[in-house]
């Protein structure tokens, strides 16, 4: 699940030019069925659009209705490139305190939110990061987990970290990224 993520419908109008994304998906063991766009190829359909970012994940496409193969989106899409206009869904994770001056937005968090972090400075002294571990298969990821989802002391032991000047990222460790 992504932080916050939002389910949005992207109209794009290939006629003929290439799509312009560098996809990656999980491995087949992932219980996701969506592809990442990895980046924006300048001066493709997507990012002449302004509709479709880095981040987002690609869950139905015309051909590979929701619920479709992450092989059946892939081949769609292939497709699509011919056609006037298309429409994809796509998730797209809402923007968050944690960010920072590093771009992690191609990762996936599990949090639901960043309640009672500080913002992030401007100029940091240092970027540092908090690394956590969400059990899927527990309730919130975890005994140690609040129901953000994040681990109960990694919010203040950012707020401190931002405190004496530098910035704290709050990442989740997935063993696919």
């Amino acid at each position: 699940a992504l932080r916050r993520s939002r389910v949005a419908t992207v109209v794009l109008e290939p006629k003929g030019r290439s799509l312009g994304m560098d996809l990656t998906f999980e491995s087949e063991k992932s219980v996701t069925n969506d592809i990442l766009v990895r980046k924006l190829i300048k001066g493709g359909v997507a990012a002449v659009s302004g509709k479709v970012f880095q981040g987002d994940r690609i869950f139905a496409v015309p051909g590979a209705p929701e619920g479709s193969s992450v092989d059946k989106l892939l081949e769609a899409l292939q497709k699509c490139k011919d056609e006037p206009k298309i429409e994809i869904k796509i998730m797209r994770a809402a923007p968050n305190v944690s960010s920072g001056p590093v771009d992690v937005s191609v990762l996936t968090s599990f949090a639901k939110d960043d309640h009672g972090m500080l913002p992030q400075p401007a100029e940091p002294r240092a970027k540092t990061a908090v690394v956590q571990v969400f059990v899927r298969s527990q309730p919130y990821g975890g005994s140690d987990k609040s129901i953000s989802g994040h681990r109960y002391d990694s919010v203040p032991i950012a707020n401190g970290l931002i405190r004496s000047g530098m910035s704290c990222q709050l990442l989740h460790y997935v063993h696919d990224e």
